[in-house]
């Protein structure tokens, strides 16, 4: 029955990337139409800076004021209860929505979450000779629609889409002539399309609605409208202006493969199952092509392609794990019943540990697979202790069912012990702070109901088909490799013994090289995981227009198309309705997928020879694209970070001020200048006085300011929903023609250039303005350790113009964790030791099983080293999941040696027993080493995010395992000799 739910559950349960988990996070975006960063800092993002440090648990915030708009991100605990600090923040804001400027609508509180990353992208292009235009609109009005209405789709977004509109351009001179202004001429566009409302008619016994309204929605419509003359006489406005069907000028476009085309992202509900949306909106997009065979509609940052791998890996590689342990079981046992048995135990095992998932909703996903791998060696082991311990009853009893109970009884303790020991070393990582934490939860559990499944399964399974498995006159013969093994062991085994001092000197002599390997080996928060998907973000740093920007991409596409295999690219604003980033009509984003790992780096290297060369004064920057994974456990933050305030003003420090410090050598290793970039802005500045002197009113020269922009909306007509813009457009001449073109009338009706009344001048000011709980800050970044010894250098040089109050960055973050782990480790160590206490009723032998620990710890290190790894959170986990074994195979030694010499009492050499415990576990020990080596070897050889999250483990795994087994085997017995006291005499 509990087999059957199991199966049940197992096809019942949630499969995801990672484990569910609510991040931390909240971002308050405001648009400031016309605001300039200096004014959204002071204005707006300080006052509200001011009120959310009164949130609790609130770990760190940081805000970044540009033009047109600002953002703060905040930063909370692990832990901490989203939805309730969603509200508080909301009501925040009201309160100090009558504080903001008039014109600044209510800033939006975003929760970051990792559904809002698209399950997938569609990018729709149309074919030669169909407008985009159409298919923007298809797009908007039917494919959006019915992706809306596919189960489990939770949010359909796009971007690259055209809109048709009406453009006017006025003929300023035929309007002098006649009298028309633009007042005049904006007023009758207005008045062409409006809703008056309706009234009610009766009709004998009947009644009406009757709806009046004047309506004009097509460019034919606007053309004919009458503007009344001076004279009184009446002009279409076809006579005074060029009216004609057209496209928005494009603030941003979006290409695939350098075609350009419309993307829609979409998002899947939090509970939706991956396969089946996906294969939803695979056969949406099948019809979809054979409907409108106008349309080529193609796939990008599939994330469930992404998954598929992932998952499939971490199956296949539990699959042949237990292939492998299957073999070495053969190889070792010499026959086919021992072996099978434990091939039953392994899927029972596990369909057991699907229906605890299930009970604790805990999903599928790399975490918990990666545990059920790793709990994989432990799982065997178990059986093969209460095989081999049933096996060695059979030959000294002659009843085999007595035989049976007893030699489960005689492991039963040790079993239950060596398993509580291992959960307990996984207890204390539970309480680690931040995705930490969670990552060992859910490993930890994975690992904790495996092992607890197989205890229960070889308690109570194994017992029942001893009969059909284990045979006792097969027992007799013992396999010819394991017999050559036991050989080579027993000679090692004397020769170890003779000489013990030696080579107990020898054995902790490993520690020296593990000791300096620990201050020279990196650490990391997480290992570096193999990626040949990435997004790479342009800012300019010169006011071009979107055309300019554009021939740009169009270099870069060029550049890199020998080395990539997909090129999707974002140029100028999105219109995405979940955009987060800062956005300008300057900055231009790729997502790349590169051919294989040389292309990566011949790709990058001729990216950044061309953007030195031609595009000096860009920043660009090349990272990850994302997935579950890094939105979930990457750290956004430099790798060392020092701050900067000014502690006179509220002000960035000045361009000089920085430039000084940019010749310093103190920051000669410095990666970046966070807040330090300036660019080019023009000023205008009107003359008051001529305005005067000229006798023109302020409001009709800057209503003639409107024909300066290139497009200026002055009316939307609706039509049953939909919109369509009346744009207000002058000739696509350059700024100094343009000013020189456009005219303003006096009061005299005397015409004028508005160019005579405006002063341009160009001048720098900084980009961005970032800011803290302490106020506005500059930074400077570093990619490496150096940056330590050049911030001590640079405070003596900024001592006069700021100080330096912060350092942060991920390097401070892991030393920090790296000290918390070791202190976890510890405690770890004396949980163990307690639990150890109890079992052995001596409060010194518990002391050989701690002692070994440190030559299995070095093993991993050294490993760890030698294969270029760092030290980081998955290989921390390796180190304790090791040690769960390698404490395993001591107790289960020293209880053996306690048990032969209890049962022979005080006449009996405690070499001799110590020979026999040898010689009982040596094939246990062997199988559960070399069986978790193979469970957990594939992961190796394998190339995604389950994999490279996984190698590191691995390796700490491998490395610890071999040292350990090696102590278990010959470390343990000499250090049982010198502690061994006679304790058995009473």
């Amino acid at each position: 029955m509990a087999i059957f739910l199991g199966l049940m559950a197992a096809m019942s349960l949630p499969v995801g990337l990672l484990p569910d988990a609510e991040i931390p996070e909240l971002l308050i975006k405001v648009e400031a139409e016309g605001y300039s960063p200096q004014d959204v800092e002071n204005n707006i993002l300080s006052i509200i800076r001011k009120d959310l440090m009164s949130l609790e648990r609130l770990k760190d915030l940081e805000s970044k004021s540009s033009n047109n708009e600002g953002v703060i991100r905040l930063y909370f605990d692990h832990g901490t209860k989203m939805d309730f600090i969603y509200l508080e923040v909301n009501e925040i804001i009201d309160r100090l929505s009558s504080v903001f400027p008039d014109n600044i609508p209510r800033p939006k509180i975003i929760k970051i979450n990792s559904t809002d990353l698209p399950m997938l992208t569609l990018h729709v292009m149309p074919n030669f000779g169909v407008d985009f235009v159409q298919t923007s609109k298809l797009v908007k009005n039917t494919i959006k629609r019915r992706l809306e209405q596919i189960a489990g789709v939770s949010l359909v977004d796009y971007n690259g889409m055209s809109e048709e509109v009406i453009s006017i351009k006025p003929q300023i001179d035929k309007m002098d002539a006649l009298g028309v202004n633009i007042d005049q001429l904006v007023e009758t566009i207005e008045r062409a399309n409006i809703n008056l409302g309706t009234i009610l008619l009766k009709d004998g016994q009947m009644s009406y609605n009757l709806n009046l309204s004047l309506f004009a929605y097509e460019e034919s419509d606007i053309a004919n409208l009458t503007l009344r003359l001076p004279s009184d006489d009446l002009v279409s406005l076809k006579h005074v202006a060029n009216v004609e069907r057209a496209s928005s000028d494009d603030k941003g476009s979006h290409y695939y493969n350098s075609h350009k085309a419309i993307a829609i992202n979409i998002h899947k509900k939090h509970d939706a199952v991956y396969d089946d949306v996906r294969e939803d909106i695979s056969d949406l997009v099948s019809n979809l092509e054979s409907e409108y065979e106008g349309l080529s509609i193609k796939y990008s940052q599939d994330q469930h392609r992404f998954l598929k791998a992932s998952i499939g890996s971490l199956k296949s590689n539990l699959f042949f794990g237990g292939i492998f342990a299957f073999i070495v079981l053969f190889v070792f046992m010499g026959n086919w019943r021992a072996p099978l048995l434990i091939g039953i135990l392994i899927p029972v095992s596990f369909i057991l540990t699907f229906l605890c998932f299930y009970l604790l909703n805990v999903s599928i996903n790399i975490i918990s697979l990666s545990g059920m791998t790793l709990g994989l060696g432990m799982m065997i082991d178990n059986g093969i202790i209460v095989i081999e311990s049933i096996s060695n009853r059979l030959k000294l009893e002659t009843n085999r069912a007595t035989a049976i109970c007893k030699g489960v009884s005689d492991v039963a303790p040790s079993l239950i012990s060596s398993s509580l020991t291992t959960i307990a070393v996984f207890v204390p990582l539970i309480y680690m702070d931040g995705w930490t934490g969670a990552l060992f939860t859910d490993q930890a559990m994975a690992i904790a109901l495996t092992l607890g499944m197989s205890l229960l399964t070889s308690f109570i399974l194994i017992p029942i088909l001893s009969n059909l498995f284990i045979d006792d006159s097969s027992q007799q013969v013992e396999n010819i490799f394991y017999l050559k093994v036991r050989a080579y062991y027993r000679k090692m085994y004397d020769w170890i013994n003779a000489k013990k001092h030696r080579a107990l000197v020898l054995s902790f002599s490993l520690l020296f090289p593990a000791i300096c390997v620990v201050f020279i080996i990196n650490v990391d928060s997480f290992p570096e995981i193999e990626n040949k998907n990435f997004i790479l973000e342009i800012d300019w740093k010169e006011p071009i227009h979107i055309s300019e920007n554009e021939k740009r991409k169009n270099e870069i596409d060029s550049l890199l198309m020998n080395f990539i295999q997909l090129n999707t690219s974002n140029i100028g604003l999105t219109q995405y309705s979940q955009q987060l980033n800062y956005q300008s009509y300057r900055r231009s984003s790729f997502y790349l997928e590169f051919l294989d790992e040389s292309s990566i780096v011949d790709g990058r290297k001729s990216l950044r020879t061309f953007m030195d060369s031609n595009y000096p004064n860009a920043v660009y920057n090349v990272v990850d694209a994302p997935n579950s994974f890094n939105m979930l456990f990457k750290n956004s933050t430099p790798y060392l970070e020092a701050r900067i305030y000014n502690n006179r003003s509220n002000y960035p420090l000045s361009s000089e001020k920085i430039n000084a410090w940019k010749d310093k050598e103190a920051v000669y290793h410095a990666l970046d200048w966070k807040g330090m970039q300036e660019s080019q802005i023009l000023e205008a500045s009107i003359k008051m006085d001529h305005l005067n002197l000229y006798n023109i009113n302020f409001n009709e020269f800057k209503k003639s300011l409107l024909l300066i922009g290139k497009e200026n909306i002055v009316a939307k007509l609706r039509n049953y929903g939909e919109v369509k813009k009346v744009l207000l457009r002058s000739d696509n001449a350059n700024l100094s023609q343009q000013l020189k073109g456009t005219f303003v009338k006096n009061n005299d009706n005397i015409l004028f250039p508005i160019s005579k009344f405006i002063d341009l001048s160009y001048s720098l000011d900084f980009d961005d303005i970032y800011a803290d709980n302490h106020g506005v800050f500059q930074s400077i970044i570093w990619q490496d350790a150096n940056g330590l010894s050049e911030i001590e250098h640079l405070k003596s040089h900024c001592h006069s113009i700021g100080t330096i109050t912060a350092t942060k960055g991920q390097f401070i973050d892991n030393q920090l964790m790296l000290s918390k782990l070791i202190k976890i480790l510890c405690v770890c160590l004396l949980l163990l030791y307690f639990i150890l206490a109890a079992q052995f009723e001596s409060l010194l032998q518990p002391m050989i099983v701690v002692l070994t620990i440190p030559l299995g710890i070095s093993g991993a290190l050294l490993l760890l080293y030698l294969t270029n790894n760092t030290l980081n959170v998955m290989s921390l986990m390796g180190i304790i999941i090791m040690l769960g074994v390698l404490v395993n195979d001591s107790i289960l030694k020293i209880d053996a040696t306690n048990k032969i010499i209890k049962n022979k009492k005080n006449d009996y050499d405690v070499s001799e027993a110590l020979k026999m415990s040898g010689n009982q576990r040596l094939k246990p020990i062997l199988m559960t080493t070399i069986t978790t080596i193979l469970a957990v070897l594939p992961v190796l050889f394998s190339s995604n995010l389950g994999a490279d999250l996984q190698q590191s483990l691995v390796i700490s795994i491998v490395g610890g395992l071999t040292v350990g087994t090696v102590s278990a085997l010959f470390v343990v017995p000499s250090i049982y000799k010198l502690f061994y006291k006679p304790i058995w005499k009473s």
